[in-house]
């Protein structure tokens, strides 16, 4: 994650549990003058492309805490479904909150992955596609 000075930054960690391979990712956007531009749906649509581009990753998971609906909303966005929650086990602001988890299964990303692409990317998607990709069939 970055510095407390840093106004946004992004997380991944893969493992592999029972054969599963699993990244989980996390985004933080700390400046809120960034708010609401869509930065955290352009930075979780690169960690989905590392996870499974990248990294051949099963599956992709992330959680936040329940206030934050901006990044619940990013994460939807995305593909990601509200797979549960925990029950106050974050402590922020001198109070305790849930932490929603969400996940995307390799498939799911698959089907919508050309449209975040083309969404994401816009004209630089075919140059992207050249340099980076690994997936067959795009």
């Amino acid at each position: 994650m970055p510095s407390p000075k840093s106004p946004w930054g992004a997380r991944l960690e893969q493992h592999a549990w029972a054969n599963v391979k699993t990244v989980d990712i996390g985004t933080y956007i700390g400046k809120k003058g960034l708010w609401g531009k869509g930065l955290g749906t352009q930075i979780t649509v690169a960690l989905l492309e590392m996870a499974f581009n990248q990294l051949n990753a099963d599956r992709c998971e992330a959680s936040s805490v329940e206030y934050n609906e901006r990044a619940h909303k990013a994460l939807v966005a995305c593909g990601f479904k509200k797979s549960g929650v925990t029950r106050q086990s974050a402590f922020v602001n001198g109070r305790k909150w849930d932490r929603f988890y969400f996940d995307i299964l390799r498939d799911e990303y698959l089907q919508i992955r050309a449209d975040l692409l083309k969404k994401t990317l816009g004209n630089k998607l075919d140059e992207y596609i050249k340099k980076h990709c690994t997936i067959k069939g795009y």
